[in-house]
């Protein structure tokens, strides 16, 4: 069985791919400090995302289709996060109904977050994104989200921690 030039191209990038995501994964084990533990963690997540592609260009090619462009996100049935209307907040019972203490809890931030009215700016597939920090969660392209997790799900279309993908961990 002879194979195409595609299929040989694309198993030579799958094989190096592989190996880019062995030397990310090599590279967060052994990272020290915060700063090269979050910049491995990007790092990861690129040779990820190119071993993906890299796999279903190697389908592709074996298909006898076209390769993925390297931009393109992978195909999914779910409508994209960005898509979806933003979350309202459910209606607050009046503050004379409300349990005792629970004021303060709500009150409470999570020590890793920066001070309200700072920028979070994160740099993932070669765009820049700036998210600012606000009292009650967070503002990302004119939309409140009230987490982390819910500006990196926008921004990426899948589930991670908002506290990870910011490097804030």
């Amino acid at each position: 069985m002879t194979t195409s030039k595609a299929t040989k191209n694309a198993r030579k990038a799958l094989t190096a791919a592989q190996r880019d995501l062995r030397a990310a994964k090599k590279a967060l084990s052994e990272a020290t400090s915060a700063s090269a533990h979050t910049a491995a963690e990007c790092a990861l997540d690129e040779a990820r995302e190119a071993y993906n592609i890299a796999q279903r260009n190697l389908r592709a090619a074996q298909n006898g289709k076209a390769p993925a462009k390297a931009e393109e996100a992978p195909k999914s049935s779910r409508k994209p996060v960005a898509e979806k209307p933003s979350r309202k907040a459910a209606p607050r019972a009046p503050k004379s109904t409300r349990r005792a203490g629970t004021d303060a809890a709500a009150k409470a931030r999570d020590a890793r977050l920066p001070k309200a009215g700072s920028e979070i700016v994160r740099t993932y597939k070669g765009k820049q994104y700036v998210v600012k920090v606000l009292a009650d969660g967070f503002e990302y392209k004119g939309e409140h989200y009230g987490s982390l997790s819910g500006v990196a799900i926008a921004i990426t279309g899948i589930h991670r921690n908002g506290y990870a993908f910011f490097g804030l961990t």
